[in-house]
């Protein structure tokens, strides 16, 4: 009984690791898929390559239903979503993997690879430097500035990102090799 009361304290619902259900879920389910394929002698067709394909293309049916409109239909979603997680559940079937497992470890990766947002972590004013990359600035140019194809070195439509003191930017120094072809 303690050993119960133990797991239903850490949020394992009758007792049962949530981990251990969804492993033994996915088994069972790669298991029909798979016999649902092989008495349709599809097995043939699903090669690894062949299935990546289906997720690349069911995953574009998805994205089709968010064209041009904010509110999709959630019938037709969820219909894509079940092609999209059977595909890729078959694939990785098909690729001996543990979709379970890699979820879980890509999860993890992610938690220290992103770790969460804290006020002590978000940028204090002081540290903002609104002129990097800006319009208010004079800018210098890339040409000998006599010549009239001279270009600034930030396109005039370019992206203002306000830079965080202390902190790599993606974009810094992208535009400083830029010359216009005669």
């Amino acid at each position: 009984m303690a050993k119960k009361k133990k797991h239903a304290q850490a949020g394992h619902a009758n007792g049962v690791d949530p981990n251990l259900r969804l492993d033994r879920y996915l088994s069972a389910f790669a298991l029909a898929l798979r016999s649902f394929a092989d008495s349709r002698d599809w097995d043939k067709y699903h090669t690894p390559r062949n299935l990546a394909i289906a997720v690349f293309s069911e995953a574009g049916e998805l994205a089709n239903e968010f064209r041009w409109t904010e509110t999709p239909h959630v019938a037709r979603v969820a219909d894509e979503l079940a092609d999209v997680f059977i595909f890729t559940c078959m694939l990785a079937d098909r690729m001996d993997i543990n979709l379970a497992q890699v979820a879980r470890d890509k999860v993890a990766k992610n938690a220290g690879k992103y770790p969460p947002v804290t006020d002590s972590a978000l940028p204090k004013p002081e540290q903002l430097d609104f002129w990097q990359n800006s319009d208010a600035s004079p800018e210098p140019l890339i040409a000998d500035q006599d010549k009239e194809d001279s270009i600034p070195a930030t396109p005039p439509n370019s992206v203002c990102v306000p830079h965080v003191a202390g902190v790599a930017s993606r974009r810094s120094g992208a535009a400083t090799s830029r010359t216009r072809k005669k």
